[in-house]
This record gives structure tokens, sequence and C-alpha cells, in this order.
């Protein structure tokens, strides 16, 4: 059995950049870089996306995606969590998940993707 996950920042103004290289242009441009690149842009919507695929040996795997909507900050603001915490905004709120301690439980996108996978699992009786 094989359990996967990965996760992107995808900015609408910005044609879903950096999406599914989020950790690469983490790295590269970091959160400064981002922050940069969306200057004078008012759209800054944006989705916290995960993916969670699923195979066994000889079977056909299956994937499943968390989403979680939000905005880009426009600025960097706290230090909790990891990532591009510290710039996003969810949804219903003013204040980036690197702002807020308790970011842990209130982290959607990645428990969606994973809880989905956990029914597909019950259903199939193979938890």
């Amino acid at each position: 059995m094989v359990v996967v996950e990965d996760s992107g920042l995808f900015i609408e103004a910005l044609n879903d950049f950096p999406g599914t290289c989020s950790a690469y242009i983490h790295k590269r441009i970091g959160l400064k870089g981002i922050i940069k690149l969306m200057k004078g842009i008012k759209n800054r919507n944006c989705t916290y996306k995960s993916a969670v695929a699923y195979c066994e040996p000889n079977k056909k795997a299956v994937s499943f995606l968390g989403e979680e909507k939000g905005k880009v900050a426009e600025s960097i603001k706290g230090s909790f969590g990891f990532g591009h915490d510290p710039i996003f905004i969810p949804e219903g709120s003013n204040k980036t998940y690197g702002e807020m301690e308790n970011y842990k439980e209130l982290k959607k996108f990645r428990r969606r993707a994973v809880l989905k996978l956990r029914d597909c699992l019950l259903k199939k009786k193979r938890l």
C-alpha cells in the first residue's frame, strides 16, 4: 500500500502560480518573492489545495482533493505554521495562518482530502 500527499497554493491573479511547484518556488523566491509578484494586484484570491492518492498492488490508484479558499496577504504576517501560512488568509478571517497559534486545528484543505480517503477506505473495509 502507498499513500502520498502534496499540496500547494494556487493564486488566481497569477494563473494559479505557484500551484504544483509551491515547494520549489518557496525555496527559490520565498514569501517575499510571492508578495513582490503580487504588488499592485487587487485580486488576491487564492486556494490552498491538497491531493492525496492511495494505491495497493495490482489495484487502480485513487486520489482525492481538498481545498480551502482565501486571499494572499499584503505582507508576511506571523510566525506560526510553515510554507505559505504567513501569507494565506483563509475565508472568513482577517488573519493569516501564520498569525494563528492554533493554525493546525484550522487548516482544512489537507484534512478534507485525507477524510475523503478515509471514507473511501472505510467503505471498502480496508481500515
